[in-house]
C-alpha cells in the first residue's frame, strides 16, 4: 500500500461520500483495541483532510460497521478455505481495507468513478482491476474474466438501492457467473428513511432506500439464489449494542439486521 500526499475527498458527496464513514469506524475501533484490528484503516485516516466530528458520538454505526467487518471477514475465510474460489469482486469497495487482509486472491472493485481514483491513490495494488462503473449499468459483469466460483461483497452498499434495483443486481449477477455466493448486510425495513438511526449519514442526499424484514423477503424473489448462512448482527458483541442489545429478543427485529450469504443455485 502507498500513502504519500495527502488524499484530497472534496470531490465526494450523497452516495460515494459514504465510503468515509466505514474507513473511520474501524480506524476508530482499531485505535480503542475493540473488536476489530485494522491498522491500515488507521493509516489511511490520518492522510485525509475531513470533519470527522460528526461520527464521533454514533456509536450504533461504529458497531454495526465493526460487526459487518468481522463477520464478512470470517465468512470470506471460510470460503477460501474450501478452496476453489480465489477471486473476489468488491462491489461499492470506496476504501475498504480487506483486500489488503486477504491479499493472496484477485480483487475486483467495482465502484463509481470518484470513489475509484480516491482508491487508486490510496491502495498500490497493481493487479487489481477496477471498474469505473454504476452497480447498476449491467455491463460491469463483462469485464470480469472468470465466470465460476467467485466471492462477490456488497457491504454498507445495498441499502442505497430500492427493492427493485437491488432484485436486478442479483439477478444480473446470478445470470452471469455459476457456482458463486454474494456476501452482503441489510437494514431492517423501518429503519429505511430514518435519521435517528444515521447519525453519521446524511439521509437527505444519501437515503436508506432497502431494508428487509427477513432473508425470506429476498429470498422470495426467486432470483437463482439460495440462502446459505445467516447471521443476526445484534446477537455479536451485545455489550457493545448497549439498551438495543434487548432487541435481540425481538425476533422480528433482529432477522432484518443481518449479514447473509447467498449461493447461486
Amino acid at each position: 500500500m502507498k500513502i504519500e500526499n495527502k488524499i484530497d475527498v472534496t470531490t465526494l458527496s450523497a452516495v460515494p461520500e459514504t465510503m468515509l464513514i466505514p474507513l473511520y469506524f474501524k480506524a476508530k475501533e482499531t485505535k480503542e483495541n475493540g473488536i476489530i484490528k485494522d491498522n491500515v484503516s488507521v493509516e489511511i485516516l490520518n492522510r485525509i483532510d475531513y470533519d470527522f466530528s460528526k461520527m464521533n458520538e454514533d456509536w450504533i454505526g461504529q458497531i454495526s460497521v465493526c460487526v459487518n467487518t468481522f463477520l464478512i471477514d470470517k465468512l470470506v475465510n471460510n470460503l477460501l478455505e474450501q478452496g476453489k474460489k480465489k477471486v473476489i469482486v468488491n462491489l461499492g469497495s470506496g476504501l475498504d481495507t480487506r483486500p489488503e487482509r486477504f491479499s493472496d486472491y484477485k480483487w475486483y472493485h467495482v465502484d463509481l468513478p470518484q470513489p475509484l481514483e480516491i482508491r487508486k491513490k490510496v491502495f498500490d495494488k497493481k493487479h487489481d482491476t477496477y471498474i469505473a462503473k454504476s452497480i447498476l449499468d449491467l455491463t460491469w459483469v463483462n469485464e470480469i474474466k472468470e465466470k465460476e466460483n467467485i466471492i462477490f461483497i456488497a457491504e454498507g452498499l445495498l441499502m442505497y438501492f430500492t427493492d427493485e434495483e437491488v432484485k436486478s443486481i442479483l439477478k444480473n449477477i446470478r445470470k452471469s457467473f455459476t457456482n458463486s455466493h454474494i456476501i452482503f448486510d441489510t437494514l431492517h425495513k423501518q429503519l429505511v428513511g430514518t435519521k435517528r438511526y444515521a447519525k453519521s449519514v446524511d439521509t437527505s442526499s444519501a437515503p436508506f432506500k432497502f431494508g428487509i424484514s427477513s432473508i425470506d423477503d429476498i429470498i422470495k424473489w426467486d432470483t437463482g439464489w439460495r440462502q446459505e448462512q445467516v447471521f443476526y448482527k445484534i446477537d455479536y458483541y451485545k455489550k457493545r449494542w448497549k439498551w438495543l442489545r434487548w432487541f435481540s429478543f425481538i425476533s422480528s427485529f433482529k432477522k432484518g439486521f443481518i449479514v447473509a450469504v447467498l449461493k447461486s443455485e
